[in-house]
């Protein structure tokens, strides 16, 4: 896991039941957080990393996967950011569970589709 983590390009995170951070894969890392520490991201949401809007959207998507065991798959965003230009991405979102069974929390992919939409 640490391997895929630390090696892809792809935008992988885990978040906990209130929508913090847990970890991020060096993708998510260099995309999003200008290849920032992980240790400085961890505990944040993501609305210390987007616009409100965009941030109130996702944590309203990862509540409802959170509350429903349903994921939320391929599902396309605008993802809004006060300091720099919107970008499309394919998000999707899954519940996170322990040994148990019990959800503690979602991960999930955002591949960037900016350019499909722009076509």
């Amino acid at each position: 896991m640490r391997n895929l983590m630390e090696s892809t390009e792809e935008c992988i995170f885990f978040k906990d039941l209130d929508s913090r951070f847990l970890a991020v894969s060096a993708g998510w890392l260099a995309t999003y957080f200008d290849g920032g520490p992980v240790e400085a991201l961890i505990g944040k949401t993501d609305f210390d990393i987007f616009s409100e809007p965009h941030a109130a959207a996702a944590f309203a998507d990862e509540q409802h996967v959170i509350r429903t065991g349903r994921p939320m798959v391929a599902k396309p965003e605008r993802e809004t950011f006060d300091d720099r230009p919107d970008r499309w991405t394919s998000t999707s979102k899954l519940p996170l569970r322990s040994e148990s069974g019990q959800i503690i929390g979602t991960f999930g992919l955002s591949r960037d589709i900016t350019a499909q939409i722009q076509a």
